[in-house]
C-alpha cells in the first residue's frame, strides 16, 4: 500500500498461492479417494463375503441364528466407508474459504489515478494523541518540519516512536489532536498523506525473489530512476558485483543486514 504496488504483489501471490491451493485439491482429493477405495475393499473382504458365507450356512442349517445376529450386528461397520467419504469430501471442500479470498484477490479492481507530483512545504502535528486499547502511546505532541529540514524524535523503546511515525502516514488515526501537511489535516488519511512519504522500516520484508524486485517490487521504473535509487542507498558495490538478477534467499538469506536495509532505502526512494 505505500508504494502503490498492490497488483504487481497481489499477482505474485495469487501465482504461488493458486499452485498452492491446486496442489491442495489435489492432495486431499487422491487422499479421499485411495483411503475410501481401501476402506471398502478390506470391508468387503472382512465383512460382506462372510456375511454372505454366513448366510449360507444358516440357511443350510449349519449355524444358529444367534451367529447370524452377530454377524448382522457387525454389519454396522460397513457405514465405515460412507462416513469416509463424506468425511473426504469435507477436507477436499475445505479449502474453499482459502480459495475464496484468492478469488478476490484475482478479481481485484485498483482504483488507478493519475500520478501527481506533490509539492512539501510544511508539516505540523497539533496536540495529538494516541491510545490503544485504554492505554495512552503518546499524549500532546506538537511540533512542525519545515521542508528542507531534519527532526530527530528520539525516546526509549516502546514510547511510541513507530506508532507517531505510522500515525504521520495516515495508517493510525490520532485519538485527539491534528495533523497537517501544506496546511490540510490529513489525520488518519492514508490516501491524503502516504504519497508524502518514503518509509525505511526497522524490519524489512523480503521476498524470495531477485533483487530487482525486492527493490521496486514489481512497480515499472525507468532503468535511471532505478540505478539513482541504487546509487543513493549504497547498493552500487552489491549490484555491480552480483547483478539485478540475484537471487536474494528467503527472508534475504543472502544478504547482510545492512544490505537488506539498503535495500529497503532503495524502495523508498
Amino acid at each position: 500500500m505505500l508504494y502503490d504496488v498492490q497488483i504487481p504483489i497481489v499477482s505474485y501471490v495469487v501465482k504461488q498461492t493458486t499452485k498452492m491451493e491446486n496442489s491442495l485439491r489435489s492432495l486431499n482429493f487422491t487422499q479421499g479417494a485411495i483411503s475410501t477405495i481401501i476402506i471398502t475393499v478390506a470391508d468387503i473382504f472382512s465383512f460382506i463375503l462372510p456375511f454372505l458365507v454366513g448366510a449360507i450356512l444358516m440357511f443350510n442349517g449349519q449355524i444358529g441364528a444367534g451367529t447370524l445376529v452377530m454377524i448382522v450386528q457387525l454389519s454396522n461397520d460397513f457405514i465405515n466407508p460412507v462416513t469416509m467419504i463424506l468425511d473426504q469430501i469435507n477436507q477436499i471442500r475445505s479449502t474453499k474459504p482459502m480459495w475464496d479470498k484468492v478469488d478476490r484477490s484475482l478479481n481485484f479492481t485498483p482504483n488507478i489515478e493519475a500520478s501527481t507530483s506533490l509539492s512539501f512545504s510544511h508539516l505540523s502535528l497539533d496536540k495529538v494523541s494516541y491510545k490503544r486499547n485504554d492505554k495512552t502511546i503518546f499524549n500532546d505532541v506538537s511540533f512542525s518540519l519545515n521542508s528542507g529540514e531534519k527532526v530527530l524524535l528520539t525516546a526509549p523503546s516502546g514510547w511510541g516512536k513507530s506508532t507517531l511515525l505510522r500515525s504521520l502516514i495516515g495508517q493510525l488515526s490520532p485519538t485527539s489532536g491534528k495533523i497537517f501537511i501544506n496546511d490540510e489535516n490529513i489525520s488518519g488519511d492514508w490516501n491524503k498523506a502516504h504519497d508524502y512519504f518514503g518509509y525505511i522500516n526497522q524490519r524489512p520484508f523480503i521476498f524470495d525473489r531477485d533483487l530487482a524486485f525486492n527493490i521496486t517490487l514489481g512497480k515499472k521504473f525507468t532503468d535511471s530512476e532505478l540505478q539513482e535509487a541504487i546509487k543513493q542507498a549504497g547498493l552500487s558495490k552489491l549490484v555491480d558485483e552480483k547483478g539485478l538478477d540475484y537471487p536474494v534467499g528467503q527472508n534475504g538469506a543472502n544478504l547482510s543486514g545492512g544490505q537488506i536495509q539498503r535495500v529497503e532505502i532503495a524502495r523508498a526512494l
